[in-house]
């Protein structure tokens, strides 16, 4: 299953962070348990104002 790509409509927006916003990335390279599906959206952030940032 793969959502559609979100990136392109919020690119406007994504200039204005320094982390990593990518789409369709599985979850299950991220979990302890190593399940997961994709996420329509993941947003990694170096630091907390980055973070603080996104919506």
């Amino acid at each position: 299953m793969t959502f559609s790509d979100l990136i392109l409509q919020l690119q406007p927006w994504t200039a204005k962070i320094q982390g990593r916003l990518v789409a369709n990335h599985p979850l299950s390279e991220i979990t302890w348990f190593r399940v997961g599906g994709p996420a329509q959206l993941f947003f990694s952030s170096p630091d907390k104002a980055d973070l603080a940032f996104f919506p």
